[in-house]
């Protein structure tokens, strides 16, 4: 039984461009498209917003500061 080399060049082209197809349905899948764009600022109209989104990070950043300065405090005592 005799190979056709000629035809190796040909199913590299036909499996490339199966690839490439593939590859760009997998990538339009990936667009997300029923979800809103609301690019404006945010609004903080009540309380629960404004400790949300404002006093709660900076609890969190000056807890993270306050353990770290005192794990440091340890590690250096012993």
């Amino acid at each position: 039984m005799k190979i056709n080399l000629s035809l190796i060049p040909n199913i590299k082209k036909q499996l490339l461009l199966m690839a490439a197809i593939l590859y760009s349905f997998a990538a339009s899948a990936q667009v997300p498209r029923d979800l809103p764009t609301d690019t404006g600022p945010m609004e903080v109209n009540s309380t629960f917003d404004i400790i949300l989104y404002i006093v709660l990070p900076i609890i969190v950043i000056i807890f993270f500061f306050v353990y770290r300065a005192s794990k440091k405090k340890k590690d250096r005592e012993g």
